[in-house]
This record gives C-alpha cells, sequence and structure tokens, in this order.
C-alpha cells in the first residue's frame, strides 16, 4: 500500500475494519472516525501493518446523510 492509494472500505471502520485497494483487501484504520462500509478512502501513512485512512471527501461520512449529489 502507498500513501495517496485510494479504495473503498469493505465493513465499517469504528475505527479499524478492512478496505479493498486495487486487488487487495487490507486492515486499515482512521484517526478515530466511524466510517460506513462503502466509503471512498485514501491511504495518509503506512506505519509497519498500520495503514492510516481518511475520507477522500471529508463530508463522506456514510450512515443517515442528507446530501444530494
Amino acid at each position: 500500500p502507498k500513501i495517496g492509494q485510494t479504495g473503498v472500505t469493505q465493513s465499517a471502520l469504528r475505527p479499524s475494519g478492512t478496505g479493498r485497494f486495487d486487488e487487495q483487501t487490507l486492515d486499515i484504520i482512521t484517526n478515530g472516525d466511524f466510517l460506513s462500509e462503502g466509503i471512498n478512502v485514501r491511504i495518509v501513512d503506512v506505519q509497519g501493518a498500520r495503514i492510516l485512512v481518511e475520507p477522500v471527501d471529508e463530508t463522506d461520512y456514510g450512515g443517515s446523510s442528507e446530501a444530494s449529489s
């Protein structure tokens, strides 16, 4: 995994879970944010096996969003 690489959450991140990056499923974690399954995320830091991600769209936290496209 590389910093800046984007993927999608495969499970809810509370704050850790799994995500799909290219053809690879990885264990990922947020800075404490809870994210729903299916959220686009970007890798912001990699320290050994710890892969830190953030939502690609900072307003995209899933759940009961009322945002329109």
